[in-house]
């Protein structure tokens, strides 16, 4: 049974300093697997524990820590990104979770 999932975030939503259409249409994805086989995603605290482990992955690959020259606020496409990883992960989650009470 898998035991990571992939946080992939598309290249042009990744919150990169340059524009979105200097950015080329076939540009590889970003990704991060996140570990989750150490955690029992039956408890409310092995769950918050992997929320956690996707929010840190989601702001790596969207560049939330990154700073850009002249301002100190993010861009609304890195806030985006990260949202929209997190929101896939935990869809991916859900789906996991489905699959092991079903007996997967």
């Amino acid at each position: 049974m898998k035991s990571t999932l992939a946080l992939i975030v598309a290249a042009g939503a990744a919150g990169l300093a340059a524009p979105a259409a200097a950015i080329p249409a076939n540009a590889e994805p970003y990704s991060m697997r996140v570990k989750y086989s150490d955690l029992n995603l039956a408890t409310p605290e092995g769950l918050a524990h992997l929320e956690r482990r996707i929010d840190n992955a989601a702001r790596k690959v969207c560049g939330f820590e990154r700073s850009v020259t002249g301002t100190r606020l993010r861009s609304p496409q890195v806030d985006a990104c990260r949202e929209n990883a997190k929101a896939k992960a935990m869809a991916h989650v859900a789906a996991v979770i489905k699959e092991r009470t079903r007996g997967g």
